[in-house]
């Protein structure tokens, strides 16, 4: 405190606070609140468990070769019948393509593939 009973404060942002005869801590609502919201911010992650990245996974053998065809096999069905569920709802210029393209994927499958068929 001065001579004059007045205070000289710092606000958070940097901002001089001189002259006033309150202590004030905060230039404006804006500063307070910004502090407000810092200050639960920091709570709430002192409340919050930390958070840690899990270790590296060990790695996975490699499949075989039939596991992978098998596989790969399988992704090609489940795109084509994605596609084939889709195509109803798209623009014409794609409906038919996309229509005509998931057909040629399940004919492939079927004829090259018979027994990898769901």
């Amino acid at each position: 405190m001065n001579p004059m009973g007045s205070y000289t404060t710092i606000c958070d942002c940097g901002t001089v606070l001189a002259g006033v005869t309150k202590r004030r801590r905060y230039c404006s609502p804006t500063c307070r609140l910004r502090a407000f919201r810092k200050r639960q911010r920091e709570q709430a992650a002192q409340r919050a468990p930390a958070l840690t990245a899990p270790g590296p996974a060990a790695p996975r053998p490699p499949l075989a070769p039939a596991a992978q065809l098998a596989v790969s096999l399988l992704e090609m069905h489940a795109a084509a019948s994605t596609l084939r569920t889709l195509y109803p709802r798209l623009q014409p210029p794609h409906a038919w393509r996309t229509e005509k393209f998931s057909d040629v994927v399940f004919d492939a499958l079927a004829e090259y593939f018979p027994e990898a068929l769901p």
